[in-house]
C-alpha cells in the first residue's frame, strides 16, 4: 500500500488496487506460489490498477498530514512516472539494477540514468540527503498503515469468486460459440 500510495498520492486508490491485486494473486495462486518473490507479480498489477483508479482525480492528499509528508508527496508528484517507479522500486523494494530493468522492461543503463535523475530531483525538492531518500518516503508509512487491508479470508473468498466467475463466463462464451457454429 505504501508504494502504491507513493506512486499515486491517492490512498483510497492505492488500498483498493492492492486489495484487487491480492485477489488476483489468489486467483492465480498456482502460478504465483512458484515464483521466487510473489511480490514481483503483485506489485506491477497493484501499481497499474492504482494509476488507473487515480487518473480521474487530481493528485490527492489525505487531510492531517505533516509538512514533511506533504513535501515528499509533492516531490514524488513532480517526478515523471518512470522515474517515480524506479525511485520507489530502488528505495522501497531494494531491487538491483538488473531487477529494476526486468520489472520495468528497460535496459540497466537507462534504469541507472532514471534513478540518478529521480534521486537528484527528489533530494532537491525535499532537501533530503541522498542517503535519506528511503527514510523520507517511509515517512508516508503512517498514512498507508491507516488503510487497513481486508484479512486473508476475504482475499481467499474474492479469489475463489473471481475464479468461478471466469469459469462461468468462459463456459457461457464457449456454449454461445458452439450454438452459433
Amino acid at each position: 500500500v505504501l508504494s502504491a500510495y507513493a506512486l499515486t498520492g491517492d490512498l483510497a486508490a492505492a488500498r483498493t488496487a492492492v486489495e484487487h491485486a491480492f485477489v488476483a494473486a489468489r486467483h492465480h495462486w498456482g502460478k504465483v506460489r512458484r515464483l521466487q518473490d510473489p511480490e514481483e507479480w503483485v506489485r506491477p498489477r497493484a501499481w497499474g490498477m492504482a494509476q488507473r483508479r487515480h487518473v480521474a482525480r487530481l493528485w490527492h492528499r489525505e487531510k492531517g498530514i505533516s509538512a514533511e509528508q506533504k513535501a515528499v508527496l509533492d516531490a514524488l508528484h513532480h517526478l515523471p512516472d518512470q522515474q517515480r517507479k524506479v525511485l520507489l522500486l530502488a528505495r522501497l523494494a531494494a531491487l538491483s539494477t538488473a531487477d529494476l530493468g526486468r520489472e520495468l522492461g528497460e535496459a540497466p543503463a537507462r534504469v541507472e540514468d532514471r534513478l540518478t535523475a529521480a534521486t537528484e530531483s527528489f533530494c532537491r525538492e525535499t532537501g533530503a540527503p541522498q542517503d535519506g531518500v528511503r527514510a523520507a518516503i517511509e515517512s508516508l508509512a503512517q498514512i498507508a498503515e491507516a488503510a487497513a487491508l481486508p484479512g486473508s479470508p476475504v482475499i481467499h473468498r474474492g479469489g475463489r469468486r473471481r475464479r468461478m466467475l471466469h469459469a462461468v463466463g468462459g463456459t457461457a462464451v464457449l456454449l454461445a460459440l458452439t450454438l452459433l457454429g
